[in-house]
């Protein structure tokens, strides 16, 4: 039997494993309590990690130009657009709404329209209402 090196990808898998066992360990335990994060951080060998310094992720930031530039042309689009087609475009996708039907061909009339994705939005939670997840 050769002694193979254990290679990168056995190393990261046996370290998850040990991860996920310390975890479980520290979550299933007779006597579980709550820990500080310093503790776990200890108990599962993280304080060198953390030590050593994760990147913090950079952020994007927006232009305030860019910003600006998109308010001007959403301006323009509101008015070049006709009023009435586009209140009759909402207004269809807020009856098929209503009833049980498709809601894809309401939604490419809005679309046509120069209905922008805001206001097809406000239409629809509007007449559904807001998703709140259980707690």
């Amino acid at each position: 039997m050769e002694n193979h090196p254990i290679d990168g990808q056995d190393f990261r898998r046996a370290r998850a494993r040990s991860f996920l066992r310390g975890m479980w360990g520290l979550l299933s335990g007779k006597n579980t309590q709550l820990m500080a994060w310093d503790d776990v951080r200890d108990k599962l060998g993280l304080r060198g990690l953390i030590r050593r310094g994760v990147q913090p992720v950079p952020v994007a930031k927006i232009d305030p130009a860019l910003e600006h530039d998109q308010v001007r042309r959403l301006q323009a689009l509101r008015a070049r657009r006709s009023a009435a087609e586009h209140a009759r475009a909402l207004q269809a996708l807020d009856d098929a709404a209503v009833g049980t039907g498709n809601l894809v061909a309401p939604i490419v009339g809005a679309v046509k329209a120069y209905a922008t994705v805001g206001e097809i939005a406000d239409v629809l939670r509007a007449r559904f209402g807001e998703y709140v997840p259980a707690r």
